[in-house]
């Protein structure tokens, strides 16, 4: 038995590298519309300053952004 991420053969050492450049490309196109402000789904206001967000982000990186999102706080506008 071959030890996890190791390749038996050529076939499955490309089909890895496939998955990795996969991931590289999802990863640099998710990153591209996480620049565009069309994208954003929510405005902080931060002493006086706007930040446009995505929720999904705040959330993924953040316990507390996580949280409120889960509760109703999350979709007050103003």
């Amino acid at each position: 038995m071959a030890a996890v991420g190791m390749c038996d053969n050529e076939h499955e050492q490309n089909v890895l590298l496939g998955d990795v450049e996969h991931i590289n490309q999802l990863s640099d196109n998710i990153g591209a519309l996480f620049m565009q402000e069309s994208y954003s789904d929510i405005t902080l206001l931060v002493d006086g300053h706007r930040f446009v967000a995505h929720k999904v982000v705040l959330a993924a990186r953040s316990e507390y952004f996580r949280l409120v999102s889960e509760s109703e706080l999350f979709d007050v506008s103003s």
